[in-house]
């Protein structure tokens, strides 16, 4: 019997709804998925932490250039707006479904991991002022530059220790 036939019937393969979607990685909380928050979130954090880098430069310098602060006393107040700015911002659209229920509590912890990346934040920035004095005149640069060092540091305390629902 020849192979091609005139009775050659090919076989189909039919799915019915019950297969028509085989479980992916991005189903069920796979990998994929837990990738894809995280990179949502990273995104997220970096938009957001470039949205209080703007109030934290702009307070800086306003307080820098027209109301004749030092350099270092103008920092405590701009960080401390950025920081608020950035913890509500975060807090609804980067770490929503972390966000506790005691926002008292959610906002300590994000104020001490936001302390710490400030430190860091803070040692850059007085490195780079202390390497190219002429900055005192544009603070920006050396912000930018402590800004950069810390976000590393503030975006896994702030997934892993100032996000964390209560259980």
């Amino acid at each position: 019997m020849p192979i091609l036939s005139s009775d050659f019937k090919p076989t189909t393969f039919a799915l019915d709804d019950r297969h028509s979607r085989l479980p992916g990685p991005l189903e069920n909380g796979g990998a994929m998925a837990m990738t894809d928050t995280l990179f949502r979130q990273v995104w997220r954090f970096g938009a957001i932490g470039a949205l209080g880098f703007a109030v934290d430069a702009l307070v800086l310098t306003g307080l820098v250039r027209v109301g004749g602060w030092g350099v270092y006393e103008s920092r405590w107040l701009s960080f401390a707006l950025a920081v608020t700015v950035t913890w509500g911002l975060n807090r609804r659209f980067t770490f929503a479904q972390r966000a506790a229920r005691n926002r008292s509590r959610e906002y300590g912890r994000y104020v001490a991991v936001q302390g710490l990346g400030a430190l860091i934040n803070l040692g850059v920035y007085a490195v780079v002022l202390m390497v190219w004095p002429v900055l005192e005149a544009w603070p920006v640069l050396p912000l930018a530059a402590g800004s950069g060092v810390a976000m590393v540091f503030n975006f896994v305390g702030a997934r892993y220790f100032a996000y964390v629902p209560a259980v």
